[in-house]
């Protein structure tokens, strides 16, 4: 018998909630949502959505009001009954449509880090491994408290970052990196690296 693979869209959406901006105040909306868009690409280094409110009585977008910032966790229920959580930040509000009764209108999504990238420039000289540095970045600049996942670097490396943003950096040095285990060539031979080589 075939194995059945699931669909993107073999999901339930158990809840949506939206915070108002510096606030714990917090407001179900999953009785508005009328679609959900997830989006991830490995090149990316985050993740964004799209909700889509048909809001019929609460007037969201002044009553609470929708300035951009606001945080929106979402509950997925996924096809092998295992439950996942999102946090995202709203950035824009877009594709509104108004009747007698209701408006419809699309909440464009994006990670915290992402949003506090753009505001951020690093200026200090970067040393030590690439993973370090990345660890080192995210945890102390973006703020995140997400777990992150990293293959270990084997040579140490010295990275002048130019007042560049923390994205930009972590693209920068990962073609820097080289991770333990990996082939490498020097004069014809082949080794592999390990922790404690020295290199650039």
């Amino acid at each position: 018998m075939a194995q059945k693979f699931p669909y993107a869209a073999s999901f339930k959406l158990k809840q949506v909630k939206i915070y108002q901006v510096e606030s714990d105040k917090a407001f179900d909306i999953t009785q508005m949502v009328s679609k959900f868009d997830y989006f991830e690409n490995i090149h990316y280094p985050t993740t964004s959505a799209r909700l889509l409110l048909v809001d019929s009585a609460e007037n969201l977008i002044a009553s609470l009001p929708i300035q951009g910032f606001e945080k929106v966790e979402v509950t997925l229920e996924a096809y092998n009954n295992k439950t996942y959580e999102y946090s995202f930040r709203v950035y824009k509000v877009d594709n509104r449509f108004g009747a007698d009764r209701f408006q419809a209108y699309s909440l464009g999504l994006i990670s915290t880090e992402a949003l506090l990238n753009e505001g951020i420039r690093v200026a200090k000289t970067l040393r030590g491994k690439p993973d370090t540095i990345v660890k080192e970045i995210l945890q102390s600049y973006l703020k995140t408290e997400k777990e992150i996942y990293t293959d270990k670097s084997v040579y140490n490396i010295i990275f002048q970052p130019g007042k560049k943003t923390p994205f930009s950096i972590i693209n920068s040095i990962k073609t820097k990196a080289v991770p333990e285990g990996t082939s490498v060539k020097s004069k014809g031979k082949s080794s592999t690296a390990k922790s404690g080589s020295s290199g650039g």
